[in-house]
């Protein structure tokens, strides 16, 4: 009895020491600190809740809960085992959500970029144009296939390059058009099983493999789905469309998440939504760049 009676009095004491004398004493500056704490781990906790990182997560949650109690208890035996695990934790915990990491990276860098490209005006160009037939030939193909039942992957790389998976395939390096996407799917070609990557809109690379995700997507998508996912996963930004082989169900990959029954107005749409962004960001970019690069050849020159 006199040892619960104590391990409370030290919660109490514990509690009092930590959470109320620092409640006292906190200033505006403290309150901002607390409150870009609590959307940071709002923003952490909304990132793995939906990930297979979740269940660790929570197993890390509760050797930490375990190694408070541990500590304010004195029991020996378990702050001497805890204590180190925590040597190594977080080494092991780099290890072990290393893919989680890196989305969580690629997503700061790509809000980074949203926020450097928002100043630019939008404005119909020839790029736009350019664009709208790019997306056009893939569209007319995809629903070409689906019509037929012709499975296929296509990739279309963004701004997170997939040089690992293009070197997996054939390099082909050529103009996109409705016609090559379907003879290269055609059943029994030799590139038809894998995936196709098109980079900076030309045809780069078939029968590319893609990582698989290890996330259970549902027992009725086959091989081609698990890839699509798996490379969202990867490279958030990427484009992955996926046409059924079984049911020519047109399904859309991207930052991890697969919608599927696109009708041929809906993709087109959504796929010029998206590269049009991507093409004025790599404009806006492209042209800051060769600025800076004017400004210092004119140094230079003075000098």
């Amino acid at each position: 009895m006199d040892r619960i009676t104590r391990m409370i009095e030290k919660i109490a004491a514990f509690f009092t020491e930590n959470v109320m004398e620092p409640i006292k004493q906190m200033s505006i500056t403290d309150c901002i600190d607390v409150l870009l704490l609590t959307v940071i781990l709002y923003m952490v906790i909304r990132f793995v809740s939906n990930r297979r990182a979740g269940k660790l997560a929570t197993g890390c949650l509760l050797i930490i809960a375990v190694f408070v109690i541990a500590e304010m208890s004195d029991m020996h035996a378990m702050k001497y085992i805890l204590s180190n695990f925590y040597q190594v934790g977080f080494i092991a915990i780099i290890i072990i959500f290393q893919d989680e990491l890196r989305t969580a990276l690629e997503k700061v860098g790509g809000f980074s970029s949203k926020l450097v490209s928002g100043i630019e005006k939008q404005s119909v160009s020839a790029g736009a144009i350019e664009v709208r037939e790019f997306v056009d030939e893939i569209s007319d193909a995809v629903f070409e296939m689906s019509e037929s039942n012709t499975g296929a992957l296509i990739v279309i790389e963004c701004n997170t390059k997939v040089g690992d998976c293009i070197e997996t395939g054939t390099e082909i390096d050529a103009k996109v058009s409705s016609e090559l996407l379907q003879n290269i799917f055609v059943d029994k070609s030799p590139l038809h099983d894998g995936a196709v990557i098109i980079r900076e809109m030309r045809l780069t690379a078939a029968g590319c493999r893609l990582p698989a995700t290890k996330r259970k997507i549902g027992k009725t998508l086959g091989t081609r789905h698990n890839a699509a996912v798996g490379l969202s996963e990867i490279a958030s930004d990427a484009l992955v469309i996926v046409v059924s082989e079984e049911t020519g169900i047109v399904s859309l990959c991207f930052n991890g998440e697969m919608k599927r029954n696109y009708t041929k107005e809906k993709l087109t749409k959504e796929l010029f939504g998206r590269l049009s962004k991507e093409k004025r960001k790599q404009r806006f970019l492209s042209d800051k760049h060769h600025s800076h690069q004017s400004s210092n050849g004119a140094d230079e020159s003075q000098l």
